[in-house]
């Protein structure tokens, strides 16, 4: 399975915060960028981060995550 194929389906897992919250990135977006950490090899929320801002440019090609003030 590829990244987009991924994409999809993680779409259907609901999401469980808030509606009316600070929510900056789609469930989708971080569920994916958190398993790549985790492929990768991070172990935690700073490595996840790590990993995403190095990586922002190809995450973005299929990720709509890229809030530019964060």
């Amino acid at each position: 399975m590829n990244i987009r194929g991924l994409t999809e389906n993680i779409g259907i897992v609901s999401d469980p915060r808030r509606p009316l919250g600070n929510i900056r990135h789609k469930l989708e977006d971080v569920l994916i960028i958190e398993m790549c950490t985790i492929i990768c090899g991070g172990e935690d929320f700073v490595d996840m981060e790590e990993f995403g801002r190095e990586r922002k440019d190809w995450l973005s090609r299929f990720l709509e995550c890229y809030n530019d003030s964060a």
